[in-house]
């Protein structure tokens, strides 16, 4: 006999709330190493940033690794602010990133940051959706 069925509003609020914060902050760190990765990748290989292969590095990401990210917060249980800060590392990574680069003007630095990374929010808050529907209808 399994144990008592927990109600719809405590697993809702169980992949909502999230129920490992320890977890959830290695998934938003691991996707700020992601970015970074992308951008010594795009160095390293010396490839240009304004078309492929540099731009389907950029692509990966920012879009692929924060839809990833909000899928295993979803998925995990591990909180959609942990999804939201999947989608928020990379517009700190890249304007840190551009504070050392260029450290002249640090406003100009975050709007670039803002509109560029900015496109991974929406992709780690529909990863999460999409992680959070599958663990509610599978459970």
């Amino acid at each position: 006999m399994s144990g008592p069925k927990r109600s719809s509003a405590a697993r809702l609020r169980s992949v909502l709330v999230g129920t490992a914060p320890a977890r959830a902050g290695l998934v938003v760190a691991a996707v700020g190493i992601g970015i970074v990765a992308c951008y010594v990748a795009i160095d390293l290989f010396g490839l240009p940033s304004t078309h492929p292969p540099g731009t389907t590095v950029l692509l990966v990401g920012f879009w692929v690794i924060p839809a990833l990210a909000g899928i295993v917060c979803g998925w995990h249980r591990l909180g959609f602010l942990a999804a939201l800060g999947s989608g928020i590392t990379p517009i700190l990574v890249l304007y840190a990133l551009q504070l050392l680069v260029q450290p002249d003007g640090d406003l100009p630095a975050f709007v670039f940051a803002l509109m560029l990374g900015g496109q991974s929010v929406p992709f780690a808050v529909g990863g999460f959706v999409l992680g959070a529907t599958a663990a509610l209808l599978l459970e």
